[in-house]
Formats: C-alpha cells, sequence, structure tokens
C-alpha cells in the first residue's frame, strides 16, 4: 500500500488517499517512467499511455482507476507541473489509446478489431444524417460477418462526466435502437 498526499490546486485542500495494490517502490519508479515517457514522447498522450499500461502491469491487483487518478493524473499535474486544460486534452486521447492497446490483442484472438471512429464510421451508422455528430464514437468495433468486414459496435472512451452525458448518451441511444453495441 502507498499513502499519496493530495492537493487541490490551489493548495488549500489536503488529503491523504492510500492506494492498494502498490508499494511506494513501484509508485516512485511508475512516476519516473511518466516523466520519462513526457520527455521522449511527441504526444503528450501517448507518454501517458505508456506510464498508464505500465502501472496496470506492474501493480494487477491495484485498481485501474486509482492509478489513473492518484499516479497519473497527479504526478502529470503536479510532479511534472502540467496544467489542468493539458490534461484536459490528454486525458481523453490517452485513455482511448490505453484501452485500445490493451484490447486489441485479445480482441483479435476472436476476429474483431478495435480501431479509432472515423467520420465514415459516423456516415455509415447514420450518425451524421441524425444530427449527432461526427465526432462522438471513439473506438469502433469490426468482425467479419458472410464474407465481410461489418462495424458491429462503439465504445464510447471519455475522461469526461459531463462529455458522457452530453455526447456520448445521445449517440449511444441512437445507435442502440439500430442495433449497434455501444459500450
Amino acid at each position: 500500500m502507498t499513502v499519496v498526499n493530495l492537493h487541490s490546486p490551489d493548495g488549500k485542500v489536503h488529503a491523504a488517499v492510500q492506494l492498494e495494490g502498490i508499494e511506494p517502490e513501484q509508485y516512485k519508479q511508475l512516476s519516473d517512467l511518466l516523466g520519462a515517457a513526457l520527455d521522449r514522447e511527441k504526444l503528450a498522450y501517448v507518454a501517458v499511455s505508456v506510464a498508464m499500461r505500465q502501472a496496470v502491469e506492474l501493480c494487477p491487483k491495484a485498481n485501474p482507476a486509482d492509478l489513473w487518478v492518484h499516479l497519473i493524473y497527479d504526478q502529470f499535474r503536479n510532479r511534472f507541473k502540467r496544467a489542468d486544460q493539458s490534461w484536459k486534452r490528454v486525458s481523453g486521447q490517452a485513455f482511448e489509446h490505453v484501452l485500445a492497446s490493451i484490447y486489441q490483442a485479445r480482441l483479435s484472438a476472436h476476429g474483431i478489431s478495435l480501431r479509432p471512429s472515423t467520420r465514415a464510421d459516423a456516415v455509415a451508422f447514420g450518425l451524421v444524417k441524425r444530427g449527432l455528430g461526427s465526432a462522438k464514437t471513439d473506438l469502433v468495433l469490426e468482425g467479419t460477418h458472410a464474407g465481410k468486414l461489418h462495424r458491429f459496435g462503439v465504445i464510447h472512451c471519455k475522461a469526461s462526466i459531463a462529455e458522457r452525458l452530453t455526447d456520448d448518451v445521445p449517440v449511444s441511444k441512437a445507435l442502440m435502437r439500430q442495433g449497434v453495441w455501444s459500450a
């Protein structure tokens, strides 16, 4: 277990959080890895994704949500002094990248591909025609049916609760009404 001392952005509020499934040495190692990745990678979301995947692999008994918030986010913002607005941009792309990189190999073993969504997907799903936008799906699931590649599902990967409600819910409902799997 590791105790992480968290501070509000204005420095007025402090809290100690206990992270189960990660030892202090592992926390430090992963924090250092995040820093090295931020220095090495051109795209910050790739660095965050690399660090999160390492965290999940190194600490399989830890809650991934705790690793994301109390390790990756905390260190990104505080130790590495990245702005909150930077995290808002980076976190969504990183979360999508983490999910795709972890699950792609598992799904491909079953003949399913997981890939980033494109405008063509939104058109094919009828979202654009219904005025629901072209960038409201994040990852698309495809499989072969009757010898032809077929889009059958969407994964909405939002790090923001507000985006889940304003963007994902209407799109998800529309997709499910037409028989498309939507998570």
